[in-house]
């Protein structure tokens, strides 16, 4: 497991963070049944709805993450919104005493935990997207088509050079 982590493109660190979303969303799934089996059939579709929604996005972020192939700030962006709303949905309609000790525990121990992970992962994607485009073109290669527009006389002579890949002279002028 060791080789697998050191010889991966992915840090330790996402592969943690991957294998930990991916282990909530695990958990979820006998809960649903859990869930499902003990409240009242109008309770148990709004929970288990809620709840399985939540498992899809950490197991989306988490199998994304743990891959490394990107993609997973959308999935982490629904688990974090979801997660908040199950604490805060939890703590409105437990009843006074164990019940709301219960609820309020899972909310600080587990619930608002994964999803302050999940909006840090979903929003670090974001900082680093700003910051390109803050740097606007210092950070944009120079390639093929990286010329100045003031090069180019006529928009259609423009087009047409980057569909035929010619490279042509710009003050020279297309037949109509």
């Amino acid at each position: 497991m060791a080789l697998i982590a050191c010889n991966s493109p992915v840090s330790v660190r996402r592969l943690w963070q991957g294998r930990l979303l991916t282990g909530a969303g695990l958990a979820l799934l006998p809960w649903l049944g859990f869930l499902a089996a003990t409240l009242p059939p109008r309770e148990a579709a709004a929970w288990v709805a809620l709840d399985a929604l939540e498992a899809a996005c950490l197991l989306t972020a988490g199998a994304r993450l743990a891959r490394g192939t990107g993609g997973h700030r959308a999935p982490a962006a629904g688990a974090a919104v979801l997660g908040a709303a199950d604490a805060c949905m939890d703590l409105l309609t437990s009843a006074p005493g164990a019940e709301f000790a219960t609820a309020a525990a899972m909310a600080v121990c587990a619930e608002l935990p994964l999803a302050g992970l999940c909006a840090a992962l979903a929003a670090q994607g974001v900082r680093a997207a700003l910051d390109v485009r803050a740097a606007g073109d210092a950070r944009r290669p120079a390639g093929r088509w990286a010329r100045p527009a003031s090069d180019v006389r006529c928009c259609r002579t423009a087009l047409l050079l980057r569909c035929r890949g010619a490279r042509q002279q710009p003050s020279r002028r297309l037949p109509r």
